[in-house]
């Protein structure tokens, strides 16, 4: 059993995988409180798990932004193919409905919703398709709905001249109240985005002009609470540097955005904007972080926080970085093919590829020039180690010498201790027979001093004898 909670679809997704895989139930957390399912039974050996988002940036420093940006590029492969089996299901199930009916242009909508920022001629295609649909139905409402949204994308990747030509398509007497804001929003992107790419300034100015009169029709018509409003207002703001009224603005849209989806992504971009003028350079570059890091978790390719952040850190010196993160965005551009992307990051590119490889030929000169002494050191290790075992070799011979030598003076050691112990006897021996020798001469010489005592006596007797006879 698989509990689950999802946002934006992604937790969503990935509960469906588990479920399949271990052939589980799942259980949706917000439709079980709802409904007061609270207890559940587990069978004997049956799994349990929980799949729900968890948003975290660390702290927001750059350095830690940085780090999640680089783990979610090394992810991005699992948010790309979530979308495509998106796509997959959506058009497994426009395959099952008559192919002109309001049913399959719903469908088709929903497909282009999920191409419009992912591959950008598919997205143009079920536009086409839903012009063609709602033509073939008499459903004028639904085929200016199709055109203006084609004329949006047009003017979004850079083919101004097409948008053009599809909005000269639309009657504009034929544009109804819901749509009027549409209309608008088309003239004001084409010709703004006109003014501000086009390198002749006459014609630079009449095309801001343009786009100004059809952002004052839109002020007419917009809710002061309504995203598109906020969006206009911030923008001028911006434009006429009053700061703090921007990012005041910035921070109703940010509380608004949840993480991880393309408005969040739109919103801190606009913040990063804010942020360059004012030349706040750290906090433009942590926006311009979390916007890429929810523009690759939504599996979206127009990268344009992405290589807007290479070119500041290029410029400041993190070359690696800048070269990943422009060519990971190059990548994602040539996936997307979106003119306008491909020629803002072309000459960026270069500049960065140049520089980086002159980065990486130094670089190679360095390690010639470490291989060059590290070889010379091995040579002379070599020499070294051959030198010692020399030396070695000889200290062994002079060992088995001396080895050699211990065992003979071993083997003189234990003679010398035989003749000391052979000495040793014969000096007792020769000390007992001394001693043998020595009572022996004791008692002659006691003999002889008795007989001598004797024969003294006997003399003095005869004298004595002889004196009495005379």
């Amino acid at each position: 059993m698989i509990f689950y909670f999802s946002g934006t679809g992604n937790s969503e997704w990935i509960a469906n995988q588990l479920s399949k895989g271990q052939n589980e139930d799942l259980v949706f957390i917000p439709e079980a409180l709802k409904n007061e399912a609270l207890e559940f039974d587990l069978q004997k050996d049956e799994k349990i798990g929980f799949v729900f988002p968890i948003f975290s940036w660390a702290d927001e420093t750059l350095d830690s932004l940085l780090h999640v940006l680089d783990q979610t590029i090394l992810a991005h492969d699992t948010y790309v193919v979530q979308r495509e089996s998106r796509i997959r299901h959506l058009k497994e199930l426009a395959g099952d409905v008559a192919p002109n009916s309001i049913e399959r242009y719903n469908l088709n909508n929903q497909i282009y919703k999920e191409y419009k920022a992912f591959i950008c001629d598919s997205a143009i295609y079920y536009l086409n398709e839903n012009v063609r649909i709602a033509g073939n139905l008499g459903d004028t409402d639904r085929e200016i709905e199709s055109k203006l949204q084609l004329s949006l994308l047009l003017s979004s990747t850079g083919m101004y001249t097409e948008s053009i030509d599809v909005l000269k398509s639309v009657d504009r007497q034929k544009v109804t109240s819901h749509l009027i804001l549409d209309y608008y929003t088309c003239f004001d992107h084409v010709y703004g985005e006109m003014g501000f790419y086009t390198q002749d300034q006459t014609l630079s100015a009449y095309y801001r002009e343009i786009s100004s009169a059809y952002k004052d029709s839109l002020y007419a018509i917009l809710s002061p609470q309504s995203e598109e409003f906020m969006v206009m207002r911030e923008t001028l703001f911006r434009d006429r540097h009053k700061y703090d009224e921007a990012l005041e603005i910035n921070d109703r849209r940010l509380m608004a955005a949840e993480p991880d989806t393309p408005q969040y992504a739109l919103v801190t971009y606009h913040r990063s904007l804010i942020y360059k003028y004012l030349g706040d350079k750290i906090r433009e570059k942590q926006n311009l972080c979390l916007s890429a890091i929810s523009d690759i978790r939504s599996a979206i390719k127009d990268h344009a926080s992405l290589w807007m952040l290479a070119q500041l850190l290029y410029e400041n010196g993190d070359m690696e970085r800048a070269y990943q993160y422009m060519r990971f965005s190059w990548n994602a551009t040539k996936f997307y093919n979106a003119r306008l992307r491909s020629w803002q990051s072309a000459d960026v590119l270069s500049l960065i590829d140049k520089t980086y490889q002159a980065m990486i030929e130094k670089q190679n000169d360095r390690l010639q020039q470490y291989l060059v002494l590290i070889t010379a050191l091995l040579v002379l290790l070599i020499g070294a180690l051959g030198y010692i075992y020399r030396q070695m070799k000889k200290l062994a011979v002079a060992r088995n010498h001396l080895q050699t030598a211990n065992h003979q003076l071993n083997q003189l050691n234990e003679e010398l201790q035989q003749m000391n112990a052979c000495l040793t006897s014969t000096n007792a021996e020769l000390s007992e027979s001394n001693q043998i020798k020595e009572e022996y001469i004791a008692r002659f010489i006691k003999l002889c001093s008795t007989y001598i005592n004797r024969l003294d006596a006997y003399r003095r007797m005869v004298n004595k004898l002889s004196l009495i006879h005379i």
